[in-house]
């Protein structure tokens, strides 16, 4: 994969999701300085880490080796339309670009939930959903330290 038209594509794909180099180095489970002897001399990355770019950014696999069909999947999955899903992954882009690591990312997805749910519900007129659900905005970072039973703990209702 180590020829000039390889390396752009690496670089089209960076450029054409808006990502950092160093941003696109973790998403493939290496270092800057691994990506950038990707970009700039003969090294060719493992499979492990095309496999990781074609998860994380969902990435045509043929396109990445080749240069062949589109840049990005097509078959089964699809661009996230709905409004909610595209700020929560918007967070988590904008998160996971910075260098954070996951929990504070779900703690980043979480706050802007919260926020957005608060907002509504001043919208709408009514009182915090957050403290009328402690299910959904009173989250806990951690599991409760002891528990009759398991399965309720984890909301499990079945017998």
């Amino acid at each position: 994969m180590a020829s000039e038209l390889s390396r752009q594509r690496l670089r089209d794909a960076i450029k054409a999701l808006n990502l950092t180099d160093k941003a696109f180095a973790k998403a493939g489970g290496i270092t800057r300085q691994t990506l950038s002897g990707y970009l700039n001399t003969d090294r060719e990355p493992t499979r492990d880490t095309l496999a990781n770019w074609v998860r994380e950014y969902k990435l045509n696999a043929h396109w990445l080796l080749t240069g062949e069909e589109e840049m990005l999947q097509t078959g089964g999955t699809t661009a996230l339309s709905d409004p909610i899903a595209q700020r929560v992954d918007q967070v988590a882009r904008t998160m996971r670009e910075s260098g954070a690591d996951e929990l504070d990312m779900l703690r980043a997805v979480r706050a802007m939930l919260e926020g957005e749910i608060t907002k509504i519900t001043k919208a709408r007129g009514g009182a915090g959903a957050c403290e009328s659900n402690p299910s959904v905005g009173g989250m806990a970072d951690e599991a409760p330290s002891s528990s009759p039973d398991p399965k309720k703990a984890a909301g499990d209702n079945t017998a």
